[in-house]
């Protein structure tokens, strides 16, 4: 993957330096899966139940993003941000200040929408962990709706240890997601 220098500045483009840098993790997601188990193992009981989490829902360009940006200025919320899409299985090993990406550029998104996104912006980088629980909900060609028979455990057990570590890692109270 090459990465692009588009800042007159040499700062390398935020999307080119997080796609070369998350090779590991989207190459092996089950091993990643494996370490985000570890890491949960070795915080125990420091990580808590998540209560009262945070989503915001709306259709494409209904203000989501915008609504996100806002909620997440408020001390107690957190959310995760451009750096974790590199590392979304090890929040609070990620989180440490040397794990960091730095160098990247603040750039409009490729939306095109004129929002400037950075590397501490916060977005939708959950999404890998229900892309990979919920395989077959990403075919056009059936119904997607959710029911009973899709309740994982695993899965549901996963997802609220990767939540608390992230609020362990950021040190807040309240998640917040779009």
């Amino acid at each position: 993957m090459k990465i692009e220098y588009t800042d007159p500045k040499g700062m390398p483009d935020l999307w080119g330096l997080h796609w070369a840098a998350s090779f590991p993790m989207r190459r092996w997601k089950r091993f990643c899966r494996i370490l985000a188990g570890v890491e949960t193992a070795l915080l125990g009981e420091r990580v808590r139940p998540v209560a009262d989490p945070v989503y915001i829902c709306g259709l494409a360009r209904s203000g989501t993003t915008v609504t996100l940006e806002m909620l997440s200025n408020h001390p107690e919320t957190a959310s995760f941000c451009y750096r974790d899409m590199v590392q979304p299985y090890l929040p609070v090993a990620w989180n440490f200040p040397g794990c960091r990406i730095f160098g990247a550029a603040p750039q409009e998104r490729p939306h095109g929408d004129g929002l400037i996104m950075d590397q501490d912006r916060p977005e939708a980088v959950e999404e890998i962990y229900w892309q990979q629980g919920f395989t077959r909900s990403h075919d056009e060609t059936r119904s997607n709706v959710l029911g009973p028979a899709d309740l994982d455990e695993g899965f549901n057990r996963f997802y609220q240890a990767q939540i608390g570590k992230l609020l362990l890692a950021r040190k807040r109270r309240r998640y917040l997601a779009k």
